[in-house]
């Protein structure tokens, strides 16, 4: 089966229909996409915004009114981070943490998208990145981030006196989460749960079954047991045959008990309740790995489920095509996997393959420009597992069909 990259993503579920007719949106108004980094040696804080929200705390001292002039921008990044520094603050377990570096870009932009943005036009559409980065000595357990720029909602100019209300993309370690951000609550305070910057632990061990003891502990119970009747045999040896039987016994109990797992591990195999469970929990894990940001860690994780001849296609193609999205200002998020049902199609005990059918579905969130839109989706795909040295891992997939599902009710399209 190959694994071509729309095979892949659909395998996780991740492609996604993307709306052409016009560019990425901010709103027609000052809007920012806002987003903060937790890890073990720094808090990183990315704020894009456009030249409205700019505008709004920032005295205009351009030649145009509609854009800022490539001349002119060192000085208007220098000024856009002197107000990030006054607004936006850091504590660190109680203890306030100043930016130690500041980065600041202009983003591509396309002066045509101007007319998708009639209130605001070019002001709507040239963006800018800047991240705030906070050095860390050692992990945190608690991490408070005030924010304090509000413009006004120019969508209800004229309707009702409101200050813009932002969500802002907040991960630590694995976790990853949507919180809210608005003038009357400014602050939010993050406390660490316990494991947040654990890393994967590779599953290096055969697993003969699901809960079965690995090879290293069935050696030392064969050894053990064996031994057991070596000193057995030596209490009834005499005196005179007792160094002989002595040595003979424990060499038996050496040899058996490091042959008699490799025996049992030949002839190990699941049924298929045992097999649908596998399957469920692999899928499971490959979803979960991408939750990791460090490269080794997502190889790490990625191989407790498939096989090394999937690890890098999965990596190299899915992984850098999630970064890619996210450089693009959207970003899926996997909330929640859930199977639906599967079957076992063809088996090959000996040779350690089984064939299922699956089907399962996928929620998640694709979170930008200070908003969210739920996604579900249901998926058919047909999977082999093999039976090797990590135990029963995903060694082939081929997808069948995809189904996009209406948004979650409630969702925050905006």
């Amino acid at each position: 089966m190959s694994m071509s990259l729309a095979t892949i993503l659909l395998f996780l579920g991740l492609l996604v229909g993307a709306d052409r007719s016009r560019p990425e949106h901010p709103q027609d108004g000052p809007d920012v996409d806002l987003r903060v980094r937790i890890d073990q040696d720094r808090v990183e804080i990315q704020a894009r915004l456009n030249l409205a929200f700019a505008d709004e705390f920032i005295e205009r001292s351009r030649t145009g009114l509609d854009f800022v002039a490539e001349a002119e921008l060192p000085a208007f990044g220098n000024a856009l981070e002197a107000l990030l520094r006054r607004q936006v603050r850091v504590k660190v377990d109680g203890r306030e943490r100043p930016a130690d570096r500041v980065e600041f870009e202009e983003e591509p932009w396309e002066p045509d998208d101007a007319e998708f943005f009639p209130r605001m036009g070019l002001r709507a559409v040239q963006r800018f990145r800047l991240v705030l980065s906070h050095r860390l000595e050692t992990a945190p357990a608690q991490v408070a981030v005030y924010w304090g720029l509000y413009p006004p909602d120019r969508a209800l100019e004229g309707i009702v006196d409101q200050r813009l209300a932002l969500k802002a993309e907040w991960s630590a370690g694995r976790e990853i989460k949507i919180v809210d951000l608005r003038a009357e609550e400014p602050e939010y305070v993050w406390h660490a749960p316990a494991g947040t910057f654990a890393r994967p632990i590779p599953v290096r061990a055969d697993e003969t079954r699901p809960g079965g003891p690995g090879p290293l502990v069935a050696r030392v119970i064969a050894i053990l047991a064996l031994a057991a009747c070596a000193l057995a045999v030596l209490a009834s040896a005499g005196s005179v045959g007792r160094p002989r039987a002595l040595t003979t016994a424990l060499a038996a109990s050496l040899g058996l008990g490091l042959l008699l797992p490799l025996a049992g591990r030949a002839a190990a195999t699941l049924d298929d309740a045992e097999a649908r469970a596998v399957l469920a929990e692999r899928l499971r894990g490959v979803y979960d790995a991408f939750s990791y940001e460090r490269e080794s860690d997502v190889y790490d994780a990625l191989a407790t489920s498939v096989s090394d001849r999937l690890i890098g296609p999965i990596y190299d193609q899915v992984f850098q095509q999630l970064v890619m999205r996210e450089e693009g200002g959207a970003v899926a998020r996997v909330s929640a996997f859930g199977p639906l049902e599967s079957t076992v199609i063809e088996r090959d005990d000996e040779a350690g393959r089984i064939v299922l059918d699956a089907r399962w579905q996928v929620a998640g969130e694709v979170y930008h420009w200070g908003h969210t839109h739920a996604r579900v989706s249901r998926h058919h795909a047909r999977y082999v597992l093999g039976r090797g040295p990590r135990g029963w891992l995903i060694d082939a997939v081929e997808a069948l069909a995809q189904e996009r599902l209406e948004p979650i009710p409630g969702s925050n399209d905006r």
